[in-house]
């Protein structure tokens, strides 16, 4: 992983909370992805922190596709070539995140790109 990857550090603490401390502080912003239903302790922990740390935080429920464009114009407008912290609940707190989460990013990613030469190429 550190080959392909050299600035990658990980964490003193196994402890998930310095994790995310560290992924909100060190991101450009950060994209919690949640059903309106989920309200996580670690879903939670996150806002408080972009909150405390005055990092950009747009939270979008991955089963709407309405808020495609809007993760787009929050993504153009604070992460420019950055770094996105994508966030949210853990697959085991919410069944069928992971899933609907990866058909949604892709979909913005395709979005995104359309029209672009070398964009918009992206698959699963």
């Amino acid at each position: 992983m550190l080959a392909s990857y050299p600035d990658l550090e990980e964490t003193p603490s196994r402890e998930y909370r310095q994790r995310t401390e560290w992924n909100v502080r060190d991101s450009d912003a950060t994209l919690l992805l949640s059903p309106g239903d989920a309200n996580s302790s670690g879903t939670r922990f996150t806002r408080e922190l972009a909150s405390s740390l005055g990092r950009p935080l747009l939270a979008a429920d991955p089963c709407v596709e309405a808020g495609r464009s809007q993760v787009i114009s929050f993504v153009e407008q604070h992460c420019g070539g950055g770094c996105l912290n994508v966030a949210g609940p853990r697959e085991s707190e919410s069944p069928g995140i992971y899933a609907a989460s990866m058909r949604f990013l892709l979909q913005v990613f395709r979005s995104a790109g359309e029209g672009l030469p070398g964009r918009g190429d992206f698959t699963a």
